[in-house]
């Protein structure tokens, strides 16, 4: 629906740039720092992550060697750490060539000399060398940035589903760590779900333990989750003051 208007364009585009200057601007917080050091001590299976502000990018065990490169998930092992679930702010797409480039905040500020929704520059290029070719046009693409919206299939929605049950299947896996989120994605909702079904049997030999962490307790529809197990720990409060106390 983003695209449903110039007046929903234009409020998404303001949006993006925020969030993207946002990204920039800030620096991970101590419970990054503390998934950091968990990674550092080889402690670390994976991180699914919500959020798209690709902070933990900034972080030593995660930052990439080239972040001018879109860094895609393999079609198999080994797989990266990080798992963006939502995408990243970092990038954006083109619709027809689907070439990936950092995004440029300057792309989606609207004035009278730029589009609304803006083109793709490798498909202008591309265009031009027809045209001077003599050849058909096959048009120019547009850019949006790299997120997954509500509703939306992930691009590599095949490849994190492969990770997924790679990891539901782990019986090296003693923790489950859920952290800051409500489980009302469907999608997240059941990596939770498989998550605690597949290791049910390491909990009942006391050898797989999962932890919740929220500003908010639990809902009934997360605690239906966990029916026959139960949570083991419920943290209370934020986040942040957690990473804190177990420095």
């Amino acid at each position: 629906s983003i695209y449903s208007n110039n007046e929903q364009t234009l409020r998404f585009n303001k949006l993006i740039t925020h969030l993207h200057k946002l990204s920039q601007d800030n620096e991970p917080t101590p419970f990054h720092h503390l998934i950091n050091k968990l990674s550092s001590q080889g402690r670390l299976r994976r991180v699914y992550t919500q959020n798209i502000d690709a902070l933990e990018l900034k972080l030593p065990s995660f930052k990439l060697n080239n972040p001018t490169e879109f860094p895609h998930l393999p079609s198999k092992p080994p797989y990266p750490q990080l798992i963006q679930l939502h995408g990243t702010i970092n990038y954006t797409q083109c619709n027809k060539c689907h070439n990936i480039e950092l995004l440029n905040p300057h792309d989606f500020i609207h004035n009278d000399e730029t589009e609304l929704v803006p083109n793709c520059i490798q498909c202008q290029e591309f265009e031009e060398v027809r045209q001077i070719a003599g050849v058909r046009s096959k048009g120019v693409g547009k850019l949006r940035p790299k997120i997954v919206l509500y509703n939306e299939i992930h691009p590599e929605g095949d490849e994190i589903a492969k990770i997924i049950n790679m990891d539901t299947k782990s019986k090296k896996i003693d923790c489950l760590l859920i952290v800051g989120t409500t489980l009302e994605i469907p999608g997240v909702r059941q990596l939770i779900n498989n998550l605690n079904k597949n290791l049910e049997r390491q909990r009942t030999m006391g050898k797989f333990v999962v932890i919740f962490v929220s500003n908010e307790l639990p809902s009934n529809k997360i605690l239906k989750l966990f029916d026959d197990s139960g949570i083991d720990l419920i943290v209370h409060g934020d986040c942040q003051m957690l990473a804190k106390l177990v420095r």
